[in-house]
């Protein structure tokens, strides 16, 4: 198999094209070196003479690319084969790098013309071709990129022929159909899901797919011709009138997708059934699983996927742990019924019916580092266990405990805003530092319906400064006033930090006077970007958010979260009763 790696200019699509190669001891093949050494001229010089021609040159070098390969294609590559295997590299701040590190390819147009030409014309093209995205933060090392892109190509190839792919469907998309096709015959998963209401009774591309891997989708009234012959059929119980049921048949499922909060009604003697339920709350979670209860005293095959992407973390765990069948998206992102892609699900491959469950809390987490971290460790260590993150407000902390604690969670990390609010409710035992902190990210399965909380932002902070030149004398401008800034606050002291000011988000406008003083180092624990002028005045700029953050913008050092959390993650799973001694 050949593993494509895309994604714009500036990305480091050759840089990590070879260190990933290097790592898993395969070929690497850069399509624009290839182009330079058959023409002797660069990429740049190749289309300003004729764009036309360096495609077709482009389009004969990817074609002769060796099995077994790791191939980097040009940002501006037109087409890739549907044999090989896709990875959209994004990386944040990539204009940054775009306009600094590369020539420019549409002199015809400004800088920021051309960046949004690039972003217009190419990202649907990624997106449509990608089996999975890998996205890169802001100062995100060489070395954690690596380990996560090599992590990420083993994790999706260790997946195939597995027992969870073994009974999962992919959701049929006509415009990715070849490389669905390809996807489905590497994994050696159930089949691929055709509805009714998106495939054409007649399309000529189903002959690819044979009868006994298809699953039909009845989501049409007149669908009856499209049962024909179908090894497995899906019947939404709207549309049971149309077709001859075959209720004791375990091919033959009914479906509910309800839009109200109700008990489903199926046939009684539907062998099969599946339940595409939207929990309210998670005060609603004790009727979803008395419900479910019932389902599964009356049909011997009980499907039950929750919808939308606040449940995507309850639709894994049925998944893993009851459901007959599975699904997988299309495409590489979770879609907007919650269903995760092919990457994701390679995560939990390993997984038997029993494992023990853990999570992050908080709101947002979607991200969050945490699930790739802590599922690496699980699944390079063999371990049976699932780590989920699970959006949480903070009006709804106290009943998401009890619930997951009725779930057997056996531990949860704790992320904003949810940190101090922890402490104050009847479930949560803080030891005393965590309570002298009045902040907690960690939380330990207890008796009698209790959490312990601990608090290892410390630890997390001690080896972050340990990664910079700062010295005790450094001035040090520390912004925000979340949960996790007493804890940084802490971490400053015990090393011996004396010129530390803290500052609240909401004070540091780019005109604020704090900015006519130079700092040898900024701490952004905000959780939010800050753009400007302010970085200027910052030799060293740290940034603790997990998402998406600003370019890096003046010229100073830049520093991400990335030891901060791999320190976090690695002191959570000790403390959980994991013998960890790194992450990925």
């Amino acid at each position: 198999m050949i593993w494509a790696l895309v994604g714009h200019r500036g990305t480091g699509k050759t840089t990590l094209g070879r260190r990933v190669s290097k790592a898993l001891r395969r070929p690497f093949v850069d399509i624009d070196a290839e182009a330079k050494k058959k023409t002797g001229k660069t990429p740049a010089e190749l289309i300003r003479e004729s764009l036309v021609e360096f495609r077709r040159l482009e389009k004969e070098l990817i074609q002769h690319v060796p099995d077994g390969s790791i191939v980097s294609p040009g940002g501006g590559i037109e087409k890739i084969p549907s044999s090989f295997f896709v990875i959209w590299l994004w990386r944040e701040g990539w204009k940054h790098y775009a306009s600094r590190r590369r020539s420019r390819i549409r002199l015809d147009l400004s800088l920021e013309e051309e960046l949004k030409w690039m972003e217009e014309k190419r990202e649907p093209r990624f997106f449509s071709w990608a089996d999975a995205k890998m996205d890169i933060g802001l100062g995100e090392g060489w070395d954690l990129t690596t380990r996560r892109l090599v992590d990420l190509i083993v994790r999706m190839e260790e997946a195939s022929n597995s027992d969870l792919f073994s009974r999962s469907f992919w959701i049929g998309d006509r415009k990715r159909w070849k490389r669905q096709l390809r996807a489905w015959k590497y994994t050696k998963s159930a089949g691929i899901e055709i509805r009714s209401d998106r495939f054409p009774e007649q399309w000529k591309g189903l002959k690819q797919l044979p009868m006994e891997n298809r699953l039909w989708s009845v989501r049409t009234s007149k669908a009856n011709d499209l049962l024909e012959g179908a090894a497995f059929q899906d019947v939404d119980l709207a549309y049971v009138k149309e077709v001859s049921p075959k209720w004791r048949d375990s091919r033959q499922m009914f479906s509910s997708h309800a839009v109200e909060w109700e008990m489903p009604r199926f046939p009684k003697r539907a062998h099969s059934v599946k339940w595409a339920p939207t929990p309210p709350s998670f005060e609603e979670l004790k009727t979803y699983e008395k419900w479910k209860r019932d389902l599964k005293g009356r049909h011997e095959e009980v499907t039950v996927l929750p919808q939308g992407n606040r449940w995507k973390w309850l639709r894994i765990l049925e998944t893993l742990t009851e459901n007959r069948w599975n699904f997988i998206s299309p495409h590489s992102a979770v879609n907007s019924f919650g269903t995760p892609p092919w990457d994701e699900w390679a995560f939990y491959a390993h997984v038997d019916r029993n494992p023990s469950l853990y999570g992050l809390i908080g709101d947002p987490v979607d991200a969050s580092w945490g699930a790739e971290f802590h599922n690496n460790v699980f699944r390079t260590q063999g371990l049976n266990a699932v780590y989920v993150l699970i959006p949480v407000q903070k009006q709804e902390l106290e009943c998401a405990l009890n619930a997951l604690y009725e779930m057997g969670f056996k531990g949860l990390s704790v992320t904003s805003p949810l940190k101090q609010a922890l402490l104050n409710l009847p479930c949560v035992s803080p030891d005393r530092f965590t309570k002298t902190l009045q902040s907690g990210n960690t939380l330990i399965r207890d008796t009698g319906g209790k959490w312990r909380a601990k608090n290892f932002d410390v630890e997390g902070m001690h080896a972050l400064l340990s990664k910079t030149s700062l010295d005790q004398k450094s001035k040090i401008l520390l912004i925000g006033q979340g949960g996790v800034s007493p804890s940084i606050l802490k971490a400053l002291e015990e090393d011996g930090f004396c010129d530390v000011k803290h500052m609240g988000y909401r004070e540091i406008a780019p005109s604020s006077l704090v900015w006519r003083n130079s700092w040898d180092a900024v701490i952004n624990a905000s959780g939010r970007s800050i753009v400007g002028g302010p970085k200027r005045k910052a030799s060293l700029w740290i940034d603790l958010r997990y998402g998406k953050m600003a370019s890096n913008d003046g010229g100073k050092k830049f520093l991400s979260g990335e030891a901060f959390f791999l320190r976090q993650a690695k002191e959570q799973l000790n403390c959980w009763g994991f013998d960890v001694k790194e992450l990925l």
